[in-house]
């Protein structure tokens, strides 16, 4: 065997074992059609089931964001930021906390407002 194709042999082996690697340790993956750094809002369990938010927001604000029209009301919420937890603003004038990487259902009351606070607590 050459050097020439040793070389080659080599490189075909770091390339297939950089393929097995990257195969087995994925990107990190969104939950729910969710990915980081939204909190995504879904009018039923069907369609968070489905990976299908119908709206997302992920911009941390010192005031709330009002929600599209699709999302008011929506029963389940995601957050899939890291540190940030998000509150939500209800028609009954009640907040509720959302922390990282929860998911809620709020089907007894109608989300109207979304603020994100960088703080990782409520």
């Amino acid at each position: 065997m050459t050097s020439r194709t040793r070389l080659a042999a080599g490189i075909t082996l770091a390339a297939a074992l950089t393929l097995v690697v990257g195969a087995a340790t994925p990107a990190s993956a969104a939950v729910a059609g969710c990915a980081y750094p939204y909190v995504c809002f879904y009018p039923t369990y069907a369609e968070y089931s489905a990976g299908h938010p119908v709206s997302r927001y992920r911009d941390v604000t010192d005031g709330w964001q009002y929600l599209r029209s699709q999302s008011v009301g929506a029963d389940y919420i995601y957050n899939s930021r890291n540190d940030d937890v998000a509150y939500l603003h209800f028609t009954n004038d009640t907040v509720e906390c959302l922390r990282p990487h929860e998911l809620q259902n709020w089907n007894e009351k109608q989300v109207d407002r979304v603020r994100i606070d960088s703080s990782d607590t409520c």
